[in-house]
């Protein structure tokens, strides 16, 4: 005859806790933003037109403004640094 033992005791880090509240916040501001902004409305981009949720537009439109930011950034630290590959004249 065998008797097991139980598994041990887990305890959870306060911090781990503390460090999840703010994810928690962002999610649920996210949700309640989408909730509002649920309605369909018209997009008209140069030749283009169709029906999109406003919060389908307006997240496409975060993250193109943001992949442009960070695009440009690329840039000016590329430009920033020497080229390796230039000769410097004597």
């Amino acid at each position: 005859m065998t008797v097991e033992t139980p598994p041990p005791s887990r305890k959870v880090d306060p911090l781990w806790i503390l460090s999840r509240i703010p994810i928690v916040l962002v999610i649920g501001l996210f949700i309640a933003f989408a909730i509002q902004n649920s309605e369909t409305s018209q997009v008209r981009f140069l030749n283009w037109s169709f029906n999109a949720p406003r919060v389908v537009t307006l997240i496409v439109a975060a993250l193109l403004g943001a992949l442009v930011r960070d695009l440009m950034r690329y840039r000016s630290k590329q430009r920033s640094q020497p080229d390796k590959h230039r000769t410097q004249p004597e």
